[in-house]
């Protein structure tokens, strides 16, 4: 096999278009720019700055020609800056920029690299302080909420070659092209794990990591091992190892499996389920395959179809059909996304965004202000269970705190306290569930069904009693019938509250006998 040709920086100073034969001391300009700025290295590139560089050759310009003058055009100096950028890709992502030629016809886009790189350099200072994590508590809830924000620390701190230092504690220990990531990423992705660099890398993330975790004896301990090395990859497997588990045991693999399998959403049931809880979980369980596996485990098509398995949910029932038509479809065009948009659209429509606010702010006021003073001992609660000794009857809430009353869960996920005898606001009302709101509204109607009826009745019985007893004292007929109403009302336990109602018949000119 032949040796690869091996390419040097006069070489790539004379793509650059420095390529005049004329020399000095028997050197060419080439040659005098590569050796005397570059040291002939392409290592050089790493260290030496743009203003390093316009300096260099702003001193060839001054020289008199006996003494070795060069003048390079704007085009000549902008192309020795794309050069520089070109090495510094190489070398950051563990590439030899020897054994490739300068591509010369990537210039602009090489500059509009390096501008992107250094705006990240000027910007580390401030992301620093504002993406600083918290130090790291001892449960597993903790670790979940604070990796990612030591991730996205050490991914604002540029290392020894201007690599994020977050390619110290990636998962994949060889490098992985992504042609989807951006320059950023793919230095993270491709910076090489070896080496005197990384071993300076290594030892700042070990400080960062020694830093956040102090405090947390079980984090500590599982340093201890390899404290000397202060090597900060060594230290993030281990605490990795020890809050999220590895292989087959990974504490997210094996949740993420546990999610697919009995994950369901069958409408708003906060705090239990509802449908940004639902999305995220799913969602994040089909993330944690593809990473786990470096690849898309679950098509856009089994992800559609899993999808409409566990939206179960009878107001979604017309969306869950049209994506099942679509499904149906050659080839298909509907993707996973689209169909979540679709269902969380009509979720909004029906329990929209700012309903479940409204119902807790109806709530506390109800609980802050809807207590009153009770009659008897004790006092009474009128926006919630009667509070208090005794028999109190609170103002203001519609007679919370029945004996007969029953508690329901919402459309929202909450949980409310129900009885025929109740008023409701609007949007407490708009929160039951349907079949809970009819047997309300038909309780209610049989209930002034029943009371005119017991009304009739007992107005007859009095007349016919009055007239047959001769020895009995004659009471005024609506006396008469509110004291009856009254022992039935109270004595029977009425469906609409015996209390209650007698106190409203009393508001319309009854009295007790």
């Amino acid at each position: 096999m032949a040796a690869p040709i091996m390419h040097t920086v006069e070489d790539a100073i004379i793509l650059c278009g420095v390529n005049d034969t004329t020399s000095f001391n028997g050197d060419t300009k080439a040659e005098r720019i590569a050796d005397d700025v570059f040291d002939d290295d392409f290592q050089s590139c790493m260290d030496k700055t743009i203003k390093e560089l316009d300096e260099d050759l702003k001193s060839y310009s001054a020289l008199t020609i006996g003494n070795g003058q060069i003048r390079l055009t704007p085009g000549n100096k902008r192309n020795i800056r794309g050069l520089m950028q070109w090495c510094r890709d190489k070398i950051r992502v563990g590439s030899n920029p020897s054994l490739t030629p300068f591509p010369i016809i990537e210039v602009p886009n090489l500059i509009r690299r390096y501008k992107t790189h250094e705006a990240f350099v000027k910007m580390s200072t401030t992301m620093i302080e504002t993406a600083k994590p918290i130090h790291l508590k001892q449960d597993k809830t903790e670790w979940d909420d604070w990796r990612p924000t030591f991730e996205n620390f050490l991914r604002a701190i540029p290392g020894r070659n201007g690599v994020p230092l977050l390619y110290v504690i990636r998962e994949n220990d060889t490098a992985v092209l992504d042609v989807n990531a951006d320059m950023l990423q793919d230095y993270i992705n491709r910076a090489p794990l070896t080496g005197d660099v990384f071993k300076s890398d290594a030892s700042v993330a070990h400080t960062y990591i020694v830093k956040f975790i102090s405090g947390n004896p079980t984090a500590e301990a599982k340093l201890l091992p390899h404290k000397s090395e202060r090597n900060g990859r060594l230290d993030f497997k281990a605490l990795i190892e020890h809050y999220e588990g590895v292989g087959i045991h990974a504490k997210n693999v094996t949740e993420a499996d546990k999610t697919i399998d009995s994950l369901f959403y069958n409408g708003e049931r906060k705090p239990h389920m509802w449908w940004e809880e639902f999305e995220k979980r799913l969602s994040t369980a089909f993330v944690i395959f593809d990473k786990k596996e470096n690849r898309q485990v679950y098509s856009d098509e089994m992800r559609l179809r899993i999808l409409c398995r566990k939206v179960t949910a009878d107001f979604l029932q017309n969306t869950r059909t049209f994506i099942e038509i679509e499904l149906s479809k050659l080839p298909v065009t509907m993707t996973y996304n689209q169909a979540l948009a679709n269902f969380r659209n009509e979720v909004n429509r029906k329990f929209p965004p700012n309903m479940a606010q409204a119902n807790r702010n109806t709530r506390r006021v109800s609980e802050t202000n809807g207590r009153g003073r009770g009659r008897g001992r004790g006092r009474g609660n009128g926006g919630g269970r009667t509070q208090g000794r005794g028999r109190g009857r609170g103002r203001g809430g519609g007679g919370r705190g029945h004996p007969e009353a029953r508690w329901v869960t919402g459309t929202d996920g909450k949980s409310y306290e129900v009885h025929p005898s109740y008023k409701f606001n609007d949007n407490v009302w708009q929160a039951l569930p349907y079949n809970e709101k009819q047997t309300i509204l038909d309780q209610r109607k049989q209930y002034i069904e029943n009371r005119k009826r017991n009304v009739s009745e007992i107005s007859a019985d009095n007349r016919s009693n009055n007239n047959n007893s001769s020895n009995s004292q004659k009471i005024p007929e609506q006396i008469s019938e509110s004291s009856h109403i009254s022992q039935i009302t109270t004595g029977q336990g009425s469906i609409m509250g015996g209390r209650n109602e007698q106190a409203s018949l009393k508001s319309r000119g009854g009295r007790n006998s």
